[in-house]
């Protein structure tokens, strides 16, 4: 009988810790967001990266389908999100803090590239 009740004591304590290490709070963080342009239409196939220059981190990523990226794991710390589209000028976000067990929502809003001034002819 006593082989049993330490059985299933054991049982209930490796239960009780498993569900306080899976309650546990993140250590990392994510951000999420999506891109848009002028038009206030989402844009897919988009290059989009994430930096953080205390780790020298530089993580890089496509927008899908719906226009949306998330980079997830992040280390806590200040970031920087970039964007690169095609017929677009690039856009850097201001810094973006990554705070853990948390996601960070961020909307890249595209910009029309800025024409050079037209040569004139002599």
């Amino acid at each position: 009988m006593k082989s049993v009740l330490k059985c299933f004591l054991g049982i209930v304590g490796a239960l009780t810790l498993a569900s306080a290490v899976a309650a546990a709070p993140s250590p990392t963080g994510a951000i999420k967001g999506s891109v848009i342009n002028p038009a206030g239409k989402v844009v897919a196939g988009v290059s989009v990266s994430v930096n953080r220059a205390k780790s020298n981190t530089h993580l890089s990523d496509v927008t899908g389908t719906t226009g949306d990226f998330v980079f997830t794991s992040l280390p806590p710390g200040d970031y920087r999100v970039t964007v690169k589209a095609k017929g677009y000028a690039p856009v850097v976000q201001p810094v973006i803090e990554v705070i853990a067990g948390k996601t960070t929502p961020d909307a890249v809003f595209l910009k029309p590239p800025v024409k050079a001034a037209s040569q004139k002819k002599t």
